[in-house]
C-alpha cells in the first residue's frame, strides 16, 4: 500500500471549503471530534508498519502528535465540553494480530491512558492498566477535571488528577 496525501476538509454551512490538515496514510484516515473543540485523527504508515494519532485545533494547528512503529495498537480520546483536559489510550496487545483476524480479551495486554492539557497539549498525568476490558471507551475524564475515571475488570477506578496549572486553566477558572 502506497502512503497517500490525504486533505482533512471543513465545509461550513454557507458553502464555504477550507482545508485544515493535509496528512499521509496508507489506511483511510478517521476523524472525529474530541471535546473541548478539538479533532482527534488517526491513520496508518505500513511502510513503517505503524500507526499515528494526530489532535488537532479547528484552525488545523496541531496539538499533539503519536506514532506507533507497531501495529499491535490502537488509539482512543476521550473529552468533555468545558474541559481543560483531554485523554489519550493506546491499547497494547499480547500478540500481533493480523488485519480482520478474530480477536479475543485475553488479547489486550494493556491499556496506557495520558491526559493532556487542552491549550498545548502538555502531558498532565499517564497510568498503565494491565489486562484492560475489550470495550471501545474504558476512561473518561469528570466535568471539575480532578478525577479519570477507568473501567477495569472488576471495578470503575477513580484517579485524582494532578491539579492544572492556572497558566494553563479554561475560560472558567477551573
Amino acid at each position: 500500500h502506497d502512503a497517500l496525501p490525504i486533505c482533512i476538509i471543513e465545509y461550513t454551512w454557507t458553502g464555504q471549503r477550507r482545508v485544515l490538515k493535509q496528512v499521509t496514510s496508507t489506511c483511510r484516515p478517521e476523524v472525529s471530534s474530541l471535546p473541548p473543540g478539538l479533532l482527534f485523527v488517526t491513520g496508518c504508515d505500513w511502510l513503517a508498519a505503524g500507526k499515528w494519532y494526530r489532535i488537532l485545533r479547528p484552525d488545523g494547528k496541531l496539538v499533539l502528535k503519536g506514532d506507533s512503529p507497531s501495529t499491535e495498537q490502537n488509539y482512543t480520546a476521550s473529552g468533555i465540553v468545558g474541559s481543560s483536559l483531554f485523554a489519550v489510550g493506546i491499547t497494547e496487545l499480547a500478540r500481533p494480530l493480523a488485519p480482520f483476524s478474530a480477536f479475543r480479551s485475553s488479547d489486550l495486554k494493556n491499556l496506557h491512558v495520558s491526559v493532556y492539557l487542552a491549550q498545548n497539549g502538555r502531558k498532565l498525568t499517564a497510568m498503565t492498566i494491565p489486562d484492560p476490558l475489550a470495550t471501545a471507551q474504558a476512561f473518561a475524564i469528570s466535568p471539575d477535571d480532578r478525577h479519570l475515571a477507568i473501567l477495569k475488570p472488576d471495578q470503575i477506578a477513580f484517579y485524582t488528577l494532578p491539579a492544572i496549572p492556572v497558566s494553563h486553566a479554561n475560560a472558567d477558572g477551573q
